[in-house]
Order: structure tokens, then sequence, then C-alpha cells
């Protein structure tokens, strides 16, 4: 428990009724609870789990630091999202679950950003920022190809209902 304040229990109702919607059901859930409806499936979902079973935590980079091993994992399960790895690629993996799109934050997509975003990526991503830009690039590229390979959904409707995997734009979710 950091400050006070442990990861609290969760609905498991409230879980399965995000995970299972579809992204027009959680653009209407995120309409009606003021929060942007703008972005991917897996970004409504983590921002409406946010707002809807963890509104009292700080995920911000500076109050995911906060955060024990045991408890960013505990996050990380409550996200869907693979929950093994040492505590900074955990920090990482949380950071970028909940302030990311990861179908927009791609190798493609680094090359058009400005060196200052890079640097930022970097610092939050606990990784050297410094030299050029195409080194800034390589090292995001880097923890985001980790990342991808380490991701997982624990949870997906169809993996569920089928007891199987499912594909899901390249990624094999289980």
């Amino acid at each position: 428990m950091r400050g006070g304040m442990a990861i609290p229990e969760v609905d498991p109702l409230v879980l399965d009724r995000l995970y299972r919607s579809d992204l027009r059901s959680l653009r209407e859930n995120a309409e009606h609870e003021g929060i942007s409806k703008r972005g991917s499936v897996e970004v409504l979902r983590a921002s409406l789990i946010h707002h809807h079973v963890l509104s009292d935590l700080d995920l911000s980079w500076e109050g995911i630091q906060s955060f024990s091993n045991r408890e960013l994992g505990d996050l990380l399960r409550i996200f869907g999202v693979k929950a093994s790895g040492s505590h900074k690629e955990r920090r990482q993996r949380i950071w970028l679950h909940v302030t990311q799109d990861a179908n927009r934050l791609t190798v493609e997509s680094l090359a058009t950003m400005e060196r200052q975003k890079l640097v930022d990526l970097c610092r939050n991503l606990e990784i050297p920022s410094n030299g050029p830009r195409t080194v800034l690039m390589g090292h995001v590229a880097g923890v985001l190809a980790s990342q991808r390979r380490a991701c997982c959904l624990l949870y997906t409707s169809d993996a569920a209902d089928e007891g199987l995997g499912v594909d899901l734009g390249g990624r094999r979710i289980i």
C-alpha cells in the first residue's frame, strides 16, 4: 500500500461489461461520463476502467512511480494486460497502456515526431534521452517492440467465449 491508498477491490461485473462492450457502446459510455470518446477500443476501455474502477488512483507518470512492483502487476491485470516483467517494464507497460494509443504509437509515427516529443517519451519510459533524433527513435522503438511482445490481453470476450486465442491486428490475444 502506498500513501494509505491500496489498489481497490474490483467489481468483476463492471470489468466484464467493459470488456464485452463494442466500440459504439464504449463511445456512448465515454460520452455519458464526459470522457473523450476518441481512440481505439483499447484506449476507450482503459479510460473507462480508470474512470469507473480506479478513479481514486493517480495513473500519471508521477503517480505510477509510487506503485510497488506488486501493485503495478495488480493494475496491469485489472486492465487486462500481461503483468509479468521487471518493475521498470511494468511501469512502462502501464504508462503506455493508459496514456498512449498502441495503434498510433508506431515506428512510423516516431519518424514524424518532433525531437522534443521523443525526448519526453524517452524520459517517461526511463530510457536514455540524449543523442540524435534517430537514436532516440531507436530507443523508443525498442521499448515499443519489447512491450508489444510482452503485452497480451488476459481477457477478451471472444477469447473467453471460445476458450481460444483471437488474432487482432497481428497480435495473438489469449
